[in-house]
């Protein structure tokens, strides 16, 4: 996602007007009008946050703590199209905030203070929604850091990514969606975890010809493992990211098949992981044109990955059989 700190203005009062703050686009203005009904527009700013694939992101702040409804603000996300599909998707994601937010928030995972968007706002006249902030950077991003976090903290990390996947897993199935490294916030200092952005936007996430014994688990995690592996053009300036983002999808993986009893199951729940991440694998379009080189590069380049972080997944697997720490 590409951020920007423009800032621009709620509806002003009379006052305020003759200041001309930059105008705030109509459609977040529509969705935060039921919201901020009740007080000075004049106490809020909006900003773009980022430009993601599906939909652009407004971070909302009070400029007066008379005019907060959080303390670390609200988000607003609307979607780029307005048609039943993006509908679908904001109602799809606001009620998978709900079920978050009700498993998760508050809770401590492995040492770690869980945060998740609470959702305050649907809106039913366009495909957005409104959400309270959550605390935290991506976890790409400690990646990118010069150093890197340690490597027990990485490890802690997953351990508690995985523990709070599961908790959101349990009892009715259902996806996580854009599950990805970026949708992982970390605070190190207060070490608290975020988890944002879940819903399932588009039908292929589902993975309909794969096995489901261990759905939607296989589902979320095989769309991860494609996800890190396909980040080729972004790894050529920053190889060291992408390889640190390949070892970290691996741990959460590892630590995910860790958690069953047997041999059987692990391999059984690998190969159904690995069957989700071929699928994406097969989507991804190469036509005969210059561009469609580019995109046979990445998608044997992407193969490749998939492959590795498996087979490193299931050498370790073995291994962990032989030292009798796994049965």
């Amino acid at each position: 996602m590409n951020s920007t700190s423009t800032d621009v203005a709620l509806p002003p009062s009379p006052a305020a007007r003759r200041a001309k703050p930059a105008p705030i686009p109509r459609r977040v203005a529509e969705v935060l009008e039921p919201v901020l009904r009740n007080t000075d527009g004049t106490g809020w700013s909006v900003r773009k946050l980022a430009d993601g694939g599906q939909a652009r992101l407004f971070a909302v702040e009070a400029r007066e703590a008379r005019a907060r409804l959080s303390a670390d603000g609200l988000i607003v996300k609307v979607y780029y199209g307005d048609g039943a599909a993006d509908r679908e998707a904001a109602r799809d994601e606001y009620e998978c905030l709900r079920r978050l937010h009700a498993r998760l928030d508050g809770t401590t995972q492995h040492g770690w203070r869980v945060c998740c968007p609470r959702p305050v706002h649907l809106c039913t006249r366009s495909a957005a929604l409104v959400m309270t902030r959550v605390p935290g950077i991506p976890l790409s991003r400690h990646l990118a850091s010069r150093e890197g976090p340690p490597s027990e903290v990485l490890e802690s990390v997953a351990r508690a990514a995985v523990s709070c996947l599961r908790r959101y897993w349990e009892g009715e199935a259902r996806l996580y969606g854009d599950l990805i490294l970026n949708n992982i916030l970390c605070d190190l200092p207060s070490r608290t975890l975020s988890l944002v952005d879940p819903g399932m936007p588009e039908p292929f996430y589902d993975c309909a010809a794969a096995p489901r014994a261990w759905y939607p688990a296989s589902r979320d995690l095989g769309f991860l493992l494609f996800w890190t592996a396909s980040l080729v053009r972004a790894s050529i300036p920053h190889p060291v990211l992408h390889a640190r983002q390949k070892r970290m999808t691996g741990r959460i993986l590892r630590t995910f098949l860790e958690g069953f009893e047997s041999a059987a199951e692990r391999t059984d729940a690998t190969n159904e992981i690995e069957a989700c991440a071929r699928l994406h694998l097969a989507r991804m379009a190469t036509p005969l044109s210059p561009q469609g080189i580019w995109r046979r590069l990445v998608k044997r380049a992407t193969t490749r990955t998939v492959t590795r972080i498996l087979r490193d997944l299931r050498e370790a697997d073995r291994m962990a059989v032989s030292r009798g720490r796994l049965a």
